[in-house]
């Protein structure tokens, strides 16, 4: 007697005997898509495909009466729309593989609108939760991306590209887990294949990567527009989307209940208030950055004026009395020798502005080559503006409207370099995170 095997929430059972599986059946405690394998089978089969038990099946499938004379276009749809209800994950009535419970409800293609708003909500959703992921990571490891994109460029059309990949993402790692996503189950459909099987994780990763090119075309404001008229196109004339046609996956409607369309509709209410909350306060941040940079007007300038760290106006002459008593002592101290190759000859203070001057003894103008030149110049640059961002005298004239120049002249008297650090040079310099500290 032939032993047979089945399987049970994805375990092997058996062996037991051929008697004991058609009783299970029968009885329905196993049902009629359950996977067996004797071996006379060459592979798992479900249970209404072996003949050994089609007599189970046919006895409570009902004898269909003839079916009525159709279109082409008509009898593909009734063939992409007979789905199981009592069990969601078959298909595929003309097998006989449907016990009389499947025949109770039918499941239709959902339609172009169903289908966008349940992307929408989808996009909107992760999208919001992408961008918050990736303006964070990038705010605190790499801070100069995060001021290229969201202070200095600030390009909503770039960050729309950015994002929607990543909400593509994190849309199908929501599917792999859950088998299926917000905006879909609240708007009652699916994506399944052929045999409404759920989708693989990795099929759907694949399928939301043909959504990104064929269906919204990369995010790109034109080219989006022309790839989701053609789909829609697709969509009505064929039944089913480009992406979705050529791996045979199909989005179908399973509820249709008011209860879930009041969610939805609430649920984007709430997307839409937190969308804007986050906007409101990325808002303010962007503008408490662009505050610390502000540099005065010439005007502000002119009338010796300058803003301090606190945001108060201060009399400028104070300044330039204090500065002048700088340049005072740095007279009565000098020359004086800073290390074996670099002399301090003095200083000038004239308005807002304060100048040192150096003398580098071992060197002259003309012993440079241009590239050596070049790099002689970074190396001192960077050096100047570690040591000038570090002390804490520097930042508070440079914050107040003082601008420094550092002169060099070699041997020769030949002036080799002038650096000029602006007034705010080191918040100009700082990166975004340092920044908000100091707010």
């Amino acid at each position: 007697m032939t032993t047979w095997y089945y399987e049970k929430n994805s375990e092997r059972e058996g062996p037991i005997a051929e008697s004991v599986l058609y009783e299970l059946l029968e009885s329905k405690t196993i049902s009629h898509d359950t996977l067996v394998w004797s071996s006379d089978l060459t592979d798992w089969t479900k249970a209404c495909e072996v003949q050994n038990f089609t007599s189970i099946f046919n006895k409570t499938t009902p004898k269909e009466p003839p079916s009525l004379k159709r279109s082409e276009q008509d009898s593909q749809n009734i063939s992409d729309i007979s789905i199981s209800a009592g069990q969601s994950n078959n298909i595929d009535a003309a097998e006989g593989c449907l016990d009389e419970s499947d025949t109770k409800v039918v499941l239709t293609p959902a339609g172009p609108w169903r289908r966008y708003f349940a992307r929408l909500f989808d996009l909107f959703l992760f999208g919001l939760l992408s961008g918050l992921i990736f303006g964070y990571v990038t705010a605190v490891w790499f801070p100069d991306v995060y001021n290229l994109l969201f202070v200095e460029i600030e390009n909503k059309i770039l960050a729309n590209i950015i994002y929607l990949p990543m909400a593509l993402i994190v849309e199908a790692l929501v599917y792999s887990v859950f088998g299926s996503t917000p905006g879909k189950y609240l708007l009652g459909i699916k994506v399944v294949d052929m045999l409404s099987n759920k989708l693989m994780g990795m099929d759907y990763f694949y399928r939301n990567m043909s959504v990104w090119c064929y269906g919204l075309g990369f995010g790109l404001p034109l080219i989006s527009l022309i790839t989701m008229a053609k789909q829609h196109g697709n969509l009505k004339n064929k039944g089913s989307t480009g992406y979705d046609l050529d791996v045979k996956h199909r989005v179908l409607v399973i509820d249709t209940s008011y209860l879930r369309t009041v969610l939805f509709i609430v649920g984007i209410i709430v997307l839409f208030f937190v969308a804007q909350l986050f906007m409101l306060i990325d808002a303010e941040n962007k503008l408490k950055v662009m505050e610390a940079r502000e540099v005065p007007s010439a005007s502000e300038i002119d009338s010796h004026r300058s803003i301090t760290d606190n945001d108060r106006f201060v009399d400028a002459d104070r300044i330039m009395r204090e500065l002048k008593e700088a340049e005072i002592e740095v007279k009565a101290a000098t020359p004086r020798i800073i290390d074996e190759d670099t002399t301090l000859l003095g200083a000038k203070a004239n308005g807002l502005t304060f100048t040192y001057y150096y003398k580098l003894p071992n060197i002259a103008f003309d012993d440079f080559i241009e590239d050596e030149y070049n790099v002689f110049e970074d190396a001192l640059r960077n050096i100047l503006a570690e040591n000038f961002c570090t002390n804490e005298y520097m930042i508070n004239y440079s914050n107040q409207g003082v601008i420094f120049y550092y002169n060099y002249k070699g041997h020769d008297d030949i002036q080799i370099l002038n650096f000029e650090f602006p007034a705010y040079f080191c918040y100009r310099h700082s990166k975004p995170a340092d920044i908000c500290r100091r707010i």
